[in-house]
């Protein structure tokens, strides 16, 4: 059935684009080439309520559908892809699972300061033996009279050095599965690696976390223990929404990069668009974002409906991760030799969007998942 996008959520979208077009540019430029976490535009965001979209109502939040979610993280990643990434890690992987898992006590004390951006949790699952084999966890919570306290290393936590808050999960001794708890990073014990140089998406400050002996009292349990698992799948399919329509706003950016190129450049005395083979890689490029765009879209609005989506998510982020690095290297071929110069915010899209192939599930896990359906395996 035809998708279409309601008033709202469209107003959503345009609000959304004047909010971040400023950032478009030598903005989006800095944070990638000084590797920068992008908190002034993550503090502005926050005031338009864009840090807390998807929890409910009922629990303090504003309660956004899903489908102005995927608007919203479209349009932030056509301004900058480091940005975008991080909204959708406070959102999806953040004020998400602690509203809604988190007990009344800490519901009360730590979401109000995630909803407006002055505080946020970071997604602490990955360790150095243990990345979509959730399985392999091996950082361990031991029970005491007031709590847990916590030993192991998690990597590739985004945004750790600004942390307030480590969404972390352990194995208990004596319980089955894995239990997440909401570790303060200023407890004792908890330290912070430097920040890893990454290819793409820099200035997400992605670094490992070290617990040893951190104490975490009881009240800091997300949902009851071994609930670790579905708390992550949850959280972790949301998260490959957002990667989706951050792949998609990676390749809009790219293709209105190519058009205006190919408006102005000149071979031949002819201006670029006047060329066929240019136009067919145009036309490629539009193909490819108009079916990224839907199966994003309509994902969400599944979603929405209270419909099961997990299979509809898994082929958007599939789909759109994959595409995404060929239409950022077709946008460089219509660039020719200047496709290939680092101050062209292209080199930065065709980098960033290598990274959404493995983001939130890796395209490996995301065929599985649908032969999974569709085999009935």
């Amino acid at each position: 059935m035809p998708f279409h996008i309601t008033s709202d959520q469209d107003l959503v979208r345009k609000t959304v684009r004047e909010l971040v077009d400023e950032v478009k540019g030598k903005t989006a430029e800095h944070l990638d080439r000084e590797r920068q976490w992008p908190a002034e535009e993550i503090k502005k965001l926050a005031s338009m309520g864009l840090t807390g979209m998807l929890v409910p109502a009922d629990l303090g939040g504003p309660g956004t559908d899903t489908v102005s979610f995927v608007l919203a993280l479209e349009e932030i990643a056509r301004a900058s892809g480091v940005l975008a990434l991080a909204v959708n890690n406070i959102n999806a992987l953040g004020s998400f699972p602690v509203a809604t898992r988190a007990s009344e006590e800490v519901r009360a004390s730590v979401v109000p300061s995630l909803l407006t951006g002055e505080r946020f949790a970071a997604w602490a699952l990955t360790e150095p033996g243990a990345g979509s084999d959730w399985a392999s966890v091996r950082t361990s919570a031991k029970k005491t009279e007031d709590g847990y306290v916590v030993d192991g290393v998690k990597s590739f936590v985004t945004g750790a050095p600004h942390a307030a808050y480590f969404i972390t999960f352990a194995r208990v001794a004596g319980s089955e599965g894995l239990t997440a708890l909401l570790v303060p990073a200023d407890a004792p014990g908890v330290m912070v690696a430097p920040p890893e140089r990454t290819m793409t998406m820099r200035g997400n400050d992605m670094a490992s976390v070290y617990f040893k002996g951190v104490k975490v009292p009881a009240s800091h349990r997300l949902g009851a223990e071994g609930d670790g698992a579905a708390i992550a799948a949850q959280a972790n399919e949301l998260a490959a929404l957002g990667g989706a329509a951050i792949a998609v706003g990676l390749m809009q950016a790219a293709f209105e990069d190519s058009a205006a190129y190919a408006n102005q450049r000149e071979q031949f005395r002819t201006p670029l668009k006047g060329f066929q083979a240019i136009q067919f890689l145009m036309a490629d490029l539009e193909v490819e974002i108009r079916a990224a765009r839907l199966l994003t879209r309509a994902a969400a609005d599944k979603r929405d409906r209270g419909e099961e989506c997990s299979t509809d998510i898994a082929a958007a982020k599939l789909y759109a991760g994959e595409v995404a690095k060929h239409v950022t290297q077709k946008a460089v071929r219509i660039h020719g030799g200047t496709g290939f110069m680092r101050d062209l915010p292209l080199e930065r899209y065709n980098r960033d969007a290598r990274s959404l192939s493995i983001y939130a599930g890796t395209a490996e896990m995301q065929r599985a998942a649908l032969a999974a359906k569709s085999l009935g395996l």
